[in-house]
């Protein structure tokens, strides 16, 4: 599912764009509630050996798992201000997320989801439209879809 994102991340951000503030949400599954509790859980590994594998020093990005629908601590531990968020995660979750984009994006940031089986591809960007983004780059490949999208001026 993530063969999009290195494509769309890299057309139109410089590198040190991309490394300034990146929150990534990888999940392979839907399974969060035990993430924050184990400093070495799947996801966390997960993320970790993605930034490593795209020469990001390791301090130079923090690694957190929860469920970001439901904990409102996580949330405000997140914070807001990122110049890029990374979606690569099913259209039921992306969707479900949409509100919450707006709020952790800076208003000139992008935003970049995948995951997306292309069937399902319009309903996601209405969410996404809904909030506010407009899209500015789709791609398909073999029944996926990654969408680049910014906040509406």
């Amino acid at each position: 599912m993530a063969f999009h994102m290195p494509e769309i991340v890299r057309d139109g951000l410089s590198k040190e764009e991309a490394i300034s503030a990146v929150i990534q949400y990888i999940c392979e599954h839907y399974t969060y509630n035990h993430a924050i509790a184990y400093p070495t859980t799947k996801e966390q590994m997960s993320a970790k050996k993605n930034a490593a594998e795209n020469h990001l020093p390791e301090g130079s990005y923090t690694v957190r798992c929860g469920n970001v629908l439901s904990d409102e601590a996580l949330r405000a531990e997140i914070g807001s201000g990122y110049d890029l968020i990374t979606a690569n995660i099913v259209a039921d979750v992306l969707k479900a997320m949409a509100p919450l984009f707006p709020q952790f994006l800076k208003k000139t940031g992008t935003l970049i989801i995948s995951g997306i089986i292309v069937e399902r591809k319009d309903e996601v960007i209405a969410a996404m439209e809904a909030q506010g983004f407009v899209v500015t780059d789709c791609r398909e490949k073999e029944g996926w879809a990654a969408v680049k999208l910014k906040q509406a001026e």
